[in-house]
């Protein structure tokens, strides 16, 4: 039996994952599927988002103007991953 291992933003993408950004703002909490790809494309395939906090810290709430979130990454085959 074989292992796999989903570190890094292409483990993401090969094995179907999503990635919802979630506002930490007072009284928000909305959240709302972030486009993997684009994320490929400005942090690089080989980023790892293990313990990642530089793009939680960057996330921007559209509703209420929040700096700051937390990505959330759901398996494939699961609900919508919190995003509202």
């Amino acid at each position: 039996m074989s292992i796999t291992t989903t570190q890094t933003f292409s483990d993401l993408q090969r094995d179907g994952w999503t990635v919802c950004a979630n506002c930490n703002g007072r009284h928000c909490g909305r959240g709302r599927p972030l486009d993997l790809a684009q994320l490929i494309a400005r942090f690089g395939p080989d980023h790892v988002f293990i313990n990642d906090t530089k793009i939680a810290s960057r996330l921007v709430c559209r509703s209420c103007g929040h700096r700051g979130g937390r990505l959330i990454f759901t398996t494939p085959g699961n609900a919508d991953g919190g995003a509202g």
